[in-house]
């Protein structure tokens, strides 16, 4: 019975030192998401890009707008997308000379 008694507070630390870890790695795999993105280039007819176009991303599911506008390549990017149905529109101001 001594010998259980000198054993327990090691038990205990042991056990307190896996259940710090759990909880741990618990926390960092509920932090876990899962995103994607949506990219692309944004051309006119005769394939020319366009430069300055603004580019809306719609979410179908919750309604959240985000926005990004054409580089000088004609490229957009949104990053960190949630999965899901969404609507792309493009939108760019042409200057008569």
């Amino acid at each position: 019975m001594f010998t259980f008694t000198r054993r327990c507070p090691s038990l205990w630390l042991n056990t307190f030192a896996v259940l710090v870890l759990v909880t741990t790695l618990g926390a960092a795999a509920l932090a876990q998401s899962v995103t994607g993105s949506i990219s692309g280039i944004v051309t006119d007819l005769t394939g020319g890009v366009l430069v300055g176009a603004s580019v809306t991303l719609l979410s179908d599911q919750t309604g959240a707008t985000r926005v990004a506008t054409t580089g000088e390549d004609g490229r957009f990017s949104f990053a960190a997308v949630q999965p899901g149905a969404y609507t792309i529109s493009i939108e760019h101001l042409l200057e008569v000379v």
